[in-house]
């Protein structure tokens, strides 16, 4: 039993896979005790049932674990920025679509200005969609420590998601017209039934 999740046996793959699935889903959630109970649940598990302690480690070579905790930190830092931008440029694309949906509602060229008077409605309209408000940093800040500390997760999810998400956004765009012409077709013998305006 000491040795079920010894380096590079299936144990460990097992071992460490789960504890991954889990840090990526915590991570994107933003469930940073979850995340940190994963890793020290993981760790104990390595050390007690396996052959890798993270002390001995850290003890045996303490320059060494300075210098890697240095870097991690170096890199959880620059890559929150990075985030951070991904996040913002999210944030604006979800405040464009509000946008365009207002300017449709309301028959008005998407490109035009908002009207004075309806200015106002359309700031309620983003104030009840808080992913599509101006993000600001001292709002975040929990977020971006999540991104920082939990860096190896998040950088990867976001490279596999974005692209998926934005390709699919793309595409839901491009698709528009045909997705409403369908509907359009499908209600046309109902539009008698209206009141004419």
């Amino acid at each position: 039993m000491m040795t079920l999740f010894v380096l590079g046996s299936v144990g460990f793959w097992i071992l460490t896979g789960l504890a991954a699935l889990i840090l990526f889903v915590m991570t994107e959630f933003e469930q940073p005790g979850w995340a940190t109970g994963t890793l020290i649940v993981t760790f104990v598990a390595l050390a007690v049932f396996g052959n890798f302690n993270l002390w001995q480690v850290v003890h045996g070579n303490p320059m060494g674990a300075l210098l890697a905790l240095l870097a991690y930190v170096g890199v959880g830092a620059v890559w929150s920025v990075g985030k951070w931008w991904f996040h913002v440029k999210e944030c604006r694309s979800n405040y464009q679509d509000l946008r365009d949906a207002f300017m449709e509602r309301n028959k008005l060229e998407k490109s035009a200005d908002i009207p004075d008077d309806q200015k106002s409605s359309f700031q309620e309209v983003v104030s009840r969609h808080a992913s599509a408000a101006k993000p600001l940093i001292r709002e975040n800040k929990s977020r971006i420590t999540i991104w920082m500390t939990y860096w190896p997760w998040s950088m990867t999810w976001t490279i596999i998601n974005d692209p998926v998400k934005k390709t699919f956004r793309w595409v839901y765009h491009q698709l528009q017209a045909v997705y409403q012409a369908i509907a359009d077709h499908s209600y046309k013998s109902v539009e008698r039934d209206r009141p004419t305006p």
